[in-house]
């Protein structure tokens, strides 16, 4: 497989995207409860449409899968991490 987008050389494993972002969802969800919608406007100065959330826990996967899509990393490590 061949990266989409160049990146530093970061060990595959642990993913520590995945871990970070699961981490995060946890506390998270632990403050505001399951089920929390919310948006981000991460990227509104690019140009790019807000990510919606109906959960924490959404916004950790896709934040592993984004690792995957980018071909950063294997998918089963980033969903082991999460």
């Amino acid at each position: 497989m061949e990266c989409v987008v160049q990146h530093t050389g970061h060990p595959e494993f642990p993913s520590a995207h995945a871990v970070n972002s699961a981490a995060i969802a946890t506390m998270w969800t632990d403050v505001f409860g399951d089920n929390f919608e919310f948006t981000l406007h991460t990227y509104d100065y690019l140009g790019l449409p807000p990510r919606d959330y109906i959960s924490f826990d959404a916004m950790a996967k896709e934040m592993a899968d984004s690792r995957v899509l980018a071909v950063y990393i294997i998918r089963h490590l980033a969903i082991r991490d999460c």
